[in-house]
């Protein structure tokens, strides 16, 4: 009976290597599972939260306008619109949406917050203005529409007012805006520092004009002297801008105060604040801090006791949020959040 020859035994040298091509293929395999569980995370986007309370990270974008102190967030989750709104207000706060024809012109969405001892409640409308002027506005259920605010809350707190709400991008309705890829969307914010109701008019400094693309983030900021229709006859000097939070970004609840204040005043110590001005000098190596300039002092900004750090962005303007802190003789700012303009 011939048998099968059989394979010389294998060396231990032989077989340590065996297994250890065997372990290399199953951590190649591990990694790429990871990178791929890991590449389809990043491709989903978050709900927000609807519940009237604004935190780090919760929305993908962020625009915030210096000239009258107003913060629009947003984010796009399907077929949503994800809006929230805050300013330095007791009254109400708006966002008008209109298509860049002109086909919908008053698609607004304006409300107040009353707040009570134990919780704030939200009065937020679905309005439109049917002629060719922003009032008067009327619900949408007057004039033949529907309410399409599909979730809302809003907190009042320290003479600031946060709103958030949701929408579909294309509700249906003839007095709405619809919200569509590849077409930017004019927009005015606005809001009234007092009066819990539609009537009360906003100043001068508590509105702006924009155009909006919605799902690439890119805003661009009507020059002043904007019409209220949001057509402009400076068009041609409209200039794009951006900003980017790190961290918590800046905290419009703080109080806003100077370098010099920071650096001399001892009721600074160990207190938070909101500062602005421009990145004089950064860390080269990771961007764990940067000196903050506003032309007249300077002050370090450490950002590592938070735990992010910033690109290279020297000489652009920023709004820092932190702490004031004593380090050995000098005086720095524990960041907490930072937003560049």
């Amino acid at each position: 009976m011939n048998l099968p020859k059989l394979g010389a035994p294998l060396s231990i040298d032989r077989l340590c290597h065996r297994r250890k091509i065997v372990r290399i293929r199953t951590l190649a395999l591990l990694m790429l599972l990871v990178l791929g569980v890991a590449a389809i995370g990043l491709g989903q986007t978050q709900e927000p939260t609807i519940d009237g309370k604004i935190t780090a990270g919760e929305y993908r974008n962020l625009y915030y306008s210096n000239p009258i102190r107003m913060s629009l967030y947003w984010s796009i989750v399907g077929d949503t619109l994800y809006i929230g709104l805050r300013a330095p207000a007791e009254g109400w706060l708006a966002i008008n949406f209109m298509q860049m024809d002109g086909a919908i012109h008053g698609d607004t969405i304006i409300g107040f917050v009353d707040p009570g001892l134990f919780s704030d409640k939200l009065e937020l409308a679905d309005q439109v203005a049917p002629e060719d002027g922003h009032f008067p506005h009327v619900n949408d259920t007057e004039v033949g529409g529907e309410d399409n605010i599909l979730d809302k809350d809003g907190t009042e707190n320290n003479g600031v007012t946060v709103i958030e709400f949701s929408r579909k991008l294309m509700t249906g309705d003839e007095n709405d805006t619809a919200i569509m890829e590849g077409m930017g969307t004019m927009i005015m914010l606005a809001y009234a520092s007092e009066g819990d109701d539609y009537q009360t008019y906003h100043g001068a400094m508590e509105r702006i004009s924009l155009t909006v693309d919605f799902f690439n983030g890119l805003v661009n900021d009507f020059p002043s002297g904007e019409s209220h229709t949001g057509s402009s006859n400076r068009d041609n000097e409209n200039v794009m801008t951006q900003s980017q939070s790190y961290g918590a970004g800046f905290n419009s609840a703080l109080p806003v105060k100077s370098i010099a204040f920071a650096r001399s005043a001892p009721e600074a110590l160990d207190e938070s604040f909101t500062f602005e001005g421009t990145i004089a000098l950064q860390c080269a190596n990771d961007g764990c801090w940067f000196n903050l300039s506003d032309g007249e002092d300077e002050i370090r900004v450490n950002l590592r006791p938070a735990g992010f750090v910033l690109p290279q962005l020297s000489q652009r303007e920023v709004k820092v949020s932190g702490k004031v802190i004593q380090v050995g003789d000098a005086v720095e700012i524990q960041a907490t959040g930072v937003t560049v303009y």
